[in-house]
């Protein structure tokens, strides 16, 4: 009789769903937590009225341009997934 592996603790779980690179893990953790933040529009001052995120104000010349960019939360959250892991 064929015995089944045993999967233990969440690192094992990550290698089970295909997360067992810390780089695959990090881009993992960049998405989901840019994806929540987009859909609460989070930071606020990220975002125009009408739904649009505002440029960075390093890279645009923009009257509204923020020094508070939409993907600089979610690009350290994945950085730091991926130094930690």
């Amino acid at each position: 009789m064929q015995t089944q592996p045993v999967i233990e603790g969440w690192r094992g779980m990550a290698v089970r769903m295909g997360l067992q690179e810390p780089i695959v893990r990090g881009v993992t953790a960049s998405i989901a937590v840019g994806t929540a933040l987009y859909l609460a529009k989070l930071p606020a001052s990220a975002f125009r009225a009408n739904g649009e995120t505002k440029p960075y104000y390093r890279l645009s010349t923009a009257a509204d341009a923020t020094s508070k960019h939409f993907l600089l939360i979610p690009l350290a959250v994945g950085a730091g997934v991926f130094l930690c892991t």
